[in-house]
């Protein structure tokens, strides 16, 4: 299990425990056949993991900068500053996806 799985798993089951502990929760819970149980779950465990793998400005600004770094070696050193410039920019605005006009097409 990858640790942003288990950590998934771990805020779906916590969840799980703090509905099923709630006066109502555990017995209206109870009464959904085990199928229906294990289908709340899967989607819960679903739900979390996509928005646990959405991008953050850090993995933003990590595959950037990797990106830069890899494709380095293509660049004519005068291009350099205005590179390095267009992924501060990217990164101060808050991107989170990448721009297709981009240098590095990252």
């Amino acid at each position: 299990m990858t640790d942003e799985k288990g950590i998934a798993v771990r805020i779906r089951d916590a969840i799980l425990a703090d509905v099923t502990d709630r006066r109502g929760w555990r017995q209206a819970w109870n009464s959904f056949d085990d199928d229906i149980q294990d289908e709340i779950k899967a989607t819960w465990l679903e739900t979390i993991q996509t928005e646990l793998s959405r991008p953050t400005p850090a993995k933003f600004a990590l595959q950037r900068l990797e990106k830069a770094r890899e494709q380095a070696r293509n660049i004519d050193m005068y291009d350099m500053p205005a590179a390095v410039d267009e992924i501060l920019a990217d990164l101060r605005a808050g991107l989170t996806s990448p721009r297709e006009d981009s240098v590095f097409g990252v």
